[in-house]
């Protein structure tokens, strides 16, 4: 046996609590070994693809092996933890087992104990794998650590309160005197026809026959498409209508809405409705907006029918992976597109009737507990630091817009906690994303039909459903402003709206469909008037951004020089094959510029380290095989707009030879490239810009004049 050696025990079925059907409930136990004693352990759940979620450092005294040696081991293990309703838990595990090659396996029992119920005593067996060595990594979970900043002046909620998802009642005046503005008054005409087609104080002008989802066969889905035409967004559009005029004909309208959805009216999507939706990611998405809806109109409602709605959305329940359970815990994982809707829905749903009379409440504050959690781990275990989203871009639209941003600003509401405001990247970059790496084509404009032309962007979109990129349409690929808002912070949303009033504003209005409305369906144009930062001044990126971000977790970096129009330098990188829940994305073959291969990346070996100056202006990515680098240099010193330098077998630029090494400079925006020198100390010096070669490592130097 090697001195040293990690331990992998993989527990099935040992994970505690939610509803017996629920079958991710393998705990995964890693315990380092050193000459006999236990010098390191951690743990986490494991995902149907063999992945850990929420690794976490365990207290290697809470493990004992009372014989480990060449034929096999016995010990005892505690891991006081939280089940799986988010209760604290101690798990109590006596293991009896044997190597096999680099293989163990064997026998247990796990003893899971929890404050207000019985044990739960499970005599099974465990498989898993040894493998040399122990790794050094601290292993901490960030789902311990606060996430939720508190409201400032946040009053909790009367019992009955409504509105309590978008807005608050005391949010109403102003709202109302938005209503006034020509700016309120173009969102709310465009709302009012797409509710019927005219003025939106009639029922739908049309309503689909469908009679379930994928009418055409396999994933081939039918959708009418008419002015007026029937949703489950109806609802909201309504309510909004019905809060901001305070007229009973709007909440009527509404209740005739949900109602229809009720009775099984499908939406304009044969995908979307109440009854039988497409699957979890259609059920959570038409679930959530429902509870919208009924959030809006709730005042408005006789206490019948109120009763009925509150016990429609509590009891919600389409069959296999369509109960709120299920959709409050995803039937997928957070990596996969389908989960951020499944747990947004499922928490709007939740918030909307919480502490309603009549529900199991306990139950309520449960599955409050777990979708407050899914909730941070859609952009932690989904997206990583900088947006990147594990299946790609189309996908990770999927991630956010259709519910996931709406179910964070009901928190806010709500419950008066905020995921996004609190300084940490996630939640913000899932939008800011799209600023930095979308360029505007001065010819864009509209297509023949009159309808939103999206080859007018560029934009390099990577991974899963790639047609949802920029699309603005319908419900996946909708939103990028008129939700994106409610998902930033007011600096940020000054950037935003900047981007916005450069590169859509004038088109949008071409089309009719101002401030972001150009989808169909009426929630986005009640999330327009709702989210649109009217108070906010506009404000170039440049002056709020960095110039260069990144999302670490995934080994994706982005690079932008300036927002100004289409000659602007954007560059982007993926280091790290990253996978979803059925979607792969490989990571980038080359780098390109400006549309070229520029470095073929296919042997680098990933991300080694990562470095940003503190201005944001300058960054180093070093790479795992042979001290390569790359350098982007956006600061001028240089004399040029932007600065490329790197060790990599590069296709064009100025190459200088450093013994072993050859240093590549590439100026993408200069017609001319800039006198390049090298001084005495072997430095390359671009006027104030000093590139230097140490140890095999390149990197920024400072020059004589104290800059660098």
């Amino acid at each position: 046996m090697p001195d040293a050696f990690t331990m992998e025990f993989n527990f099935q079925g040992a994970l505690v609590g939610a509803h017996p059907a629920y079958l991710r409930r393998c705990l995964v136990l890693y315990v380092g070994v050193e000459n006999g004693e236990v010098v390191k352990a951690s743990f986490g759940s494991m995902t149907r693809k063999r992945t850990t979620l929420s690794r976490t450092e365990l207290d290697p005294s809470l493990i004992s092996f009372s014989r480990i040696d060449e034929e096999g081991f016995a010990g005892t293990m505690r891991i006081p933890t939280l089940s799986l309703d988010l209760e604290p838990c101690v798990y109590h595990i006596d293991v009896e087992g044997t190597f096999l090659s680099s293989l163990i396996s064997g026998v247990n029992q796990i003893r899971a104990v929890r404050d207000g119920h019985e044990d739960f005593v499970l005599n099974t067996s465990f498989d898993g794998t040894i493998n040399e060595g122990i790794s050094q990594k601290i292993y901490k979970s960030v789902l311990e650590e606060p996430w939720y900043a508190r409201v400032e002046n946040y009053l909790p909620l009367e019992p009955g309160e409504h509105p309590r998802l978008l807005f608050r009642k005391s949010d109403i005046p102003a709202l109302r005197e938005h209503m006034k503005t020509p700016e309120g008054q173009a969102i709310l005409t465009r709302l009012r026809y797409l509710l019927d087609g005219a003025e939106g104080n009639r029922p739908p002008a049309h309503y689909s026959s469908f009679t379930h989802a994928y009418m055409g066969g396999g994933y081939d889905s039918h959708v009418l498409d008419k002015p007026g035409v029937y949703t489950f967004t109806h609802v909201v559009g309504y309510g909004l209508l019905y809060q901001l005029t305070g007229e009973q004909v709007y909440a009527t309208l509404g209740r005739d809405a949900f109602e229809e959805a009720m009775n099984g009216q499908r939406d304009r999507d044969d995908r979307y409705s109440f009854r039988k939706p497409g699957g979890g990611l259609r059920a959570g998405t038409v679930l959530g907006w429902m509870a919208v809806g009924y959030d809006l109109c709730y005042d408005g409602w006789d206490p019948e029918f109120r009763e009925e709605a509150t016990k429609a959305l509590a009891e919600y329940d389409e069959g296999k992976g369509m109960s709120h359970e299920a959709l409050a815990r995803a039937t997928m994982p957070p990596e996969s597109n389908h989960f951020g809707s499944q747990v947004a829905g499922a928490s709007l749903g939740l918030l909307a009737i919480d502490k309603e009379p009549g529900i199991d409440q306990d139950h309520v504050d449960m599955l409050l507990r777990v979708t407050q959690r899914n909730l941070i781990r859609n952009v932690v275990e989904g997206f990583g630091n900088g947006g990147m989203f594990q299946e790609g871009d189309g996908t990770g639209s999927m991630a956010t817009y259709p519910s996931y941003l709406t179910a964070l600003t009901g928190w806010k509401n709500a419950k008066g906690l905020d995921i996004i405001n609190n300084d940490r990247p996630n939640v913000p970059m899932t939008t800011l994303k799209w600023l930095y790496l979308s360029r505007v084509s001065p010819e864009a404009g509209l297509s023949k039909d009159g309808s939103w032309d999206k080859t007018s962007i560029t934009f390099p979109a990577r991974g899963g459903y790639t047609h949802n990129v920029w699309d603005r349409d319908g419900l996946s690929g909708a939103g990028y402003f008129a939700l994106g808002f409610g998902g930033l912070t007011p600096e940020q949303q000054s950037a935003h709206l900047w981007f916005y009033n450069e590169f859509m504003k004038g088109l949008d209005e071409e089309m009719g469909r101002p401030f972001d409305t150009v989808s169909v369906y009426p929630h986005l144009a009640v999330a327009a008037f709702v989210n649109w930062p009217f108070d906010v001044e506009p404000v170039n990126p440049i002056e709020v951004l960095p110039r260069i971000a990144a999302d670490t977790t995934n080994e994706f970096f982005m690079w932008r020089s300036r927002w100004q129009d289409e000659n602007d330098f954007v560059m982007s990188l993926l280091t790290k094959r990253t996978r979803g829940g059925y979607i792969v994305v490989k990571p980038d073959k080359t780098l390109d510029v400006d549309g070229e291969p520029w470095i073929d990346m296919s042997s680098t070996g990933g991300m080694n380290t990562w470095w940003v100056s503190e201005d944001g202006d300058q960054s180093l990515l070093t790479f795992h095989k042979d001290h390569q680098a790359l350098l982007v240099d956006f600061s001028g010193k240089s004399g040029e707009e932007v600065v490329l330098a790197t060790t990599l077998p590069t296709k064009k630029g100025e190459k200088l030879s450093f013994g072993d090494h050859t240093v590549t400079l590439l100026f993408p925006r200069s017609e001319e490239p800039p006198e390049i020198r090298v001084d005495a100390d072997g430095r390359i010096v671009i006027n104030n810009l000093a590139l230097s070669v140490e140890e095999g490592f390149l990197r920024f130097a400072p020059v004589e004049n104290g800059s660098s």
